[in-house]
């Protein structure tokens, strides 16, 4: 007599169904994904902290670039890959760590060559940005980029609610800018 668990003499056993083996393949399947997407993501960092490395905002004040501009802005939102990748780059390279990212003012002001691809991610750092710096540049950002920045007053009225006085005050300032550009009529010819 079979004790409990044992099949009965002369009855087949169960046989193994797929579904191990399915799911063994499906995680290795996954864990090779995962490490690819690390792999670009860390490689789009790298290209983008080295772009940014390049890049200056200001020109100096004998009228051109002297011997240490390397690139301007406009030149590395280019090479980027243009104004929605450059967006795309310059938004997981905002979100990362510090250690990984130094360079973010730096990025917050690239964005604003982006133009209206710059805006959802400038509001996001306007509203969930850690530092307050980074608050600030995200608020003079949308300010330079006028009217083109009209998706971001939500995140500016939001904004201009901060705890932090000098965050509340230049997100006013871009909301009063932004609003004086929406007002204003088009000029002749455009």
């Amino acid at each position: 007599m079979p004790t409990a668990g044992e099949p009965a003499i002369g009855a087949t056993r169960p046989q193994r169904t797929l579904l191990p083996i399915i799911l063994w393949s499906a995680g290795i399947v996954l864990a090779l994904a995962l490490l690819w997407l690390a792999a670009s993501t860390w490689v789009s960092v790298r290209e983008t902290n080295k772009v940014l490395l390049e890049v200056r905002f200001l020109p100096f004040i004998s009228g051109g670039p002297g011997p240490e501009i390397i690139l301007w802005p406009k030149e590395a939102v280019e090479r980027l890959g243009g104004r929605e990748r450059a967006a795309a780059r310059l938004r997981l390279y905002l979100f990362l760590p510090d250690k990984l990212a130094p360079r973010v003012i730096d990025a917050i002001q690239l964005l604003r060559y982006c133009g209206r691809s710059g805006v959802p991610v400038l509001a996001r750092v306007l509203l969930h940005g850690s530092d307050r710096d980074h608050r600030i540049w995200a608020a003079r950002s949308l300010q330079q980029l006028g009217k083109d920045a009209a998706e971001a007053i939500p995140a500016l009225e939001a904004a201009s609610k901060d705890p932090d006085k000098f965050v509340r005050d230049y997100a006013a300032a871009a909301l009063a800018t932004i609003r004086r550009e929406l007002a204003e009529p088009p000029e002749p010819g455009r």
